[in-house]
């Protein structure tokens, strides 16, 4: 074990009890959990061994490098292990359930793209985020996992179609080609000078916030505005609840809009372009919801701030359209 290991936070039953509370600290009938920001290193057998029902775990944000000991998660659901230092895809072959799986910001380089194939054996996955990863400045990167993974629909929030996934098969031989012969590279942070670290607007008027990047070499997270959609991130009047208002107008598609709101930041993505935001308060994902107005186009997320609220076990908000 090395040093950088042993610094962090174990797993133990005793973390595990403290963040089942909601479920009187059963880990036997638990079907979700929270570890995010736990400083944790490493995925411990104590987690599967223990909480071998889950269907929900969130592991975002930690130091987490190697996906390991989750095979007794066969239930699992999604899995949210954004924001670490995972290099290699690997270990979920018998999260059999497994629909969605969030790797944004990990450090999955293009020698290591060809890793993302073992996700095959996940027939259930529908949705994939592995934006932030060194892997996707590959022009070809998007076109070989599409080949690789049939069963996605959503690939980094964007809608895998019928044209794509065709192009993609057709491609197969010569992608796994190029794959094959990447040599590795190491993550570089672009030039911008619209870059803004998210960190850095806590406290300040988020109305209309510049667009920046996604993340940077060190995987922290960037706002992003690609669309240049102007918004207006708020609180309710009783402060129990986040706002997100985006008036989009009506010309845009509902099918066109895909959402995926996590604890600490949300993805907005609107005809293929992302809106990226941090979230000054934790908020419960589960509990959230997502309108969109008939008469004027607005979308509108809300989302209820996790310490006002027990913590409630359903399913996570997923990518989808909204009824208009």
């Amino acid at each position: 074990m090395d040093a950088g290991r042993r610094s962090g936070v174990e797993i133990t039953e005793s973390l595990l009890r403290k963040r089942a509370e909601h479920n009187d600290g059963r880990l036997d009938t638990l079907e979700e959990i929270s570890l995010h920001q736990q400083n944790l290193t490493a995925i411990d057998r104590t987690l599967g061994k223990r909480c071998y029902n889950l269907k929900i775990l969130y592991l975002h944000e930690n130091r987490i490098r190697e996906l390991e000991n989750l095979h007794r998660l066969e239930e699992l659901k999604y899995l949210n292990v954004a924001l670490n230092q995972i290099e290699e895809v690997k270990g979920l072959e018998n999260c059999r359930s497994l629909t969605k799986l969030d790797l944004t910001a990990n450090r999955i380089s293009p020698s290591k793209l060809h890793s993302i194939a073992r996700l095959a054996a996940n027939k259930n996955l529908e949705h994939l985020f592995l934006l932030g990863n060194p892997c996707t400045k590959k022009r070809f990167y998007r076109a070989f996992v599409i080949a690789v993974l049939p069963q996605l629909k959503h690939l980094d929030g964007k809608r895998v179609t019928a044209e794509e996934q065709s192009a993609a098969m057709e491609q197969t031989s010569t992608l796994h080609q190029k794959v094959s012969s990447l040599e590795d590279s190491i993550a570089v942070c672009d030039e911008n000078s619209g870059i803004q670290e998210l960190s850095a607007l806590q406290g300040q008027s988020t109305e209309n916030a510049p667009c920046a990047h996604l993340v940077d070499a060190q995987a922290r997270i960037f706002q992003t505005n690609q669309g240049k959609w102007k918004f207006k991130l708020s609180e309710s009047e009783d402060k129990s609840t986040t706002l997100l208002e985006i008036p989009i107008g009506k010309r845009v598609e509902t099918n066109d809009i895909l959402v995926n709101i996590q604890p600490t930041f949300l993805e907005c993505t609107i005809e293929g372009k992302l809106l990226r935001l941090m979230l000054f308060e934790e908020v419960l994902p589960t509990l959230s919801t997502a309108t969109r107005s008939t008469a004027t186009g607005r979308l509108l997320l809300s989302m209820p701030k996790a310490e006002n609220h027990e913590f409630v076990r359903s399913a996570p908000v997923e990518e989808t359209s909204f009824p208009t």
